[in-house]
């Protein structure tokens, strides 16, 4: 998810709201920054079983949260977060792995804009 300019002090307490809003299956307000729009369309893209999906979003706000805290300025989409979870978990575990290759790949995130195309979750 790409910020526009540099991330707000409101900015936490809005990513929190609107991640409990999705996990209440409600929405409360109808105008939304562009930024929020665009988690909207990530989070409706990704199809995922409601218990999944709910299980990813309080995961996915706990991993944003801390971004902010660290003083990033580009945050992590969630198809993004939820492909690099998921390329995390196929890694083979220390000593389990047939070759040196197999125990050496490294996650590495597609280019934003293909990401973006191919919502992949």
């Amino acid at each position: 998810m790409l910020l526009y300019g540099p991330i707000s002090d409101r900015m936490p307490s809005q990513f929190h709201k609107l991640i409990e809003n999705l996990l209440r299956g409600k929405l409360d307000r109808h105008a939304f920054e562009r930024w929020e729009i665009e988690l909207l369309l990530e989070v409706e893209a990704c199809r995922l079983p409601k218990s999944k999906r709910d299980r990813a979003l309080r995961s996915y706000r706990s991993f944003v949260l801390r971004q902010i805290e660290s003083g990033c300025t580009r945050l992590a989409g969630f198809a993004e977060y939820l492909a690099e979870r998921g390329q995390k978990r196929r890694l083979p575990q220390a000593g389990a792995s047939s070759s040196a290759f197999e125990a050496a790949r490294v996650f590495v995130p597609p280019p934003q804009a293909a990401l973006m195309s191919t919502v992949a979750c």
